[in-house]
């Protein structure tokens, strides 16, 4: 599929990943637009990405993208459509039916369900799934398995529904949002082709303001785990099920845009995965690459069982058929923690500013 004068759509674009995936798709010449709920967080993607005229990044307003029609406008013209918006999780309630599964579904199928009625050009939807959609958390460390794109999430919609255990809801609604999108595409068949895109936890840089390091719920949940242990506030690093499988940012963002330009990509899932890290392995990078964070990192624990006692993952197929090699853990480590540093100097800055600034008021 060649870039000249196409338009993507990015349902979400001001959070971790999200701005990865326009990153790319911007560098690789292709005219995006964003949709956005506010001008606040249309100014937010457009500070972060400087260099880039209305003519390549335009913005739509979407409020609730569970809306029957709320993509309507935003599919008109537009080639390919990257789905990486999902309805943010309450952060207490009981409701899991209406609060959480029903909007994971619905926000899906009425997004397809406008391409397919007022998004002519369209020719490929990739939706970001979650490795919560491949997971049997039933079966725990499970070392004789290996997770591929064949496995699902065996919960059904009575059990997300019935559960009283909130993350069991919400993993089972990453599943049923995905196969949502797959069954539409099997009953409807509309004229363009999907890809599913299944990532686990995220490591690698920023690339979006984060408001406050001290409120950390503003960065991504893989590199929450970053921050919390280079501030001791992790907890036991040791132990079986301390484990990861995990992906770098970037290499979501490459996937992502491959998916979209691989012809034989289509109708296709990917299990995005580079490999496995204990979170005593993430330890390891740290005091190895900054030794000034050595007297914040949780001292060094035994082993309580290594890799070879938890489940393995395979995201090769990805790089068979996309086209692309995954970065290491090293790496992915390394330039989160980079990242994260940077702010609390930045912040640091700031705050030793507006202290000297009220001093001298007085």
């Amino acid at each position: 599929m060649e870039n000249t004068n196409k338009t993507i759509l990015i349902t979400s674009a001001s959070a971790y990943l999200p701005s990865h995936i326009l990153r790319i798709f911007l560098e690789a010449g292709y005219n995006v637009r964003v949709a956005v709920k506010t001008d606040l967080e249309a100014r937010t993607v457009r500070d972060a990405h400087p260099g880039y005229d209305d003519s390549r990044v335009s913005f739509v307003h979407i409020l609730d993208i569970i809306k029957e029609g709320a993509f309507d406008v935003a599919v008109k013209n537009v080639h390919g459509v990257i789905h990486t918006a999902f309805p943010a999780f309450p952060f207490n309630t009981v409701e899991f039916e209406k609060r959480i599964v029903i909007p994971a579904i619905d926000s899906i199928y009425h997004l397809l369900q406008s391409v397919h009625r007022h998004g002519p050009t369209v020719t490929r939807v990739i939706i970001m799934s979650s490795f919560a959609a491949m997971i049997n958390v039933e079966k725990g460390l499970w070392p004789e398995h290996m997770y591929n794109e064949s496995d699902w999430n065996p919960d059904t919609y009575q059990v997300a529904t019935g559960t009283r255990i909130m993350a069991q809801a919400q993993f089972a609604s990453r599943k049923l949002s995905e196969k949502t999108a797959w069954n539409y595409m099997r009953k409807e068949k509309p004229m363009f082709d999907l890809v599913s895109l299944c990532v686990p936890v995220a490591w690698g840089p920023l690339t979006i303001p984060t408001p406050s390091l001290s409120c950390n719920s503003d960065l991504g949940s893989g590199v929450r785990i970053i921050h919390n242990l280079m501030h001791g506030s992790f907890g036991q690093t040791s132990g079986p099920d301390n484990f990861y499988p995990f992906v770098d940012v970037r290499d979501v963002a490459i996937a992502a845009l491959k998916a979209y330009q691989v012809a034989h990509a289509a109708d296709e899932r990917f299990f995005l995965a580079s490999g496995r890290a204990t979170v005593q392995m993430l330890c390891d990078i740290l005091h190895v690459q900054f030794p000034e964070l050595r007297h914040r990192l949780p001292m060094r624990q035994p082993e309580m069982g290594g890799l070879e006692t938890v489940y393995d993952v395979d995201g090769s197929k990805a790089e068979r058929i996309l086209g692309f090699r995954y970065r290491g853990l090293l790496e992915a480590v390394a330039d989160t923690a980079i990242c994260l540093l940077e702010m609390e100097r930045k912040e640091a800055a700031e705050k030793a500013e507006g202290l000297a600034k009220l001093a001298a008021a007085f």
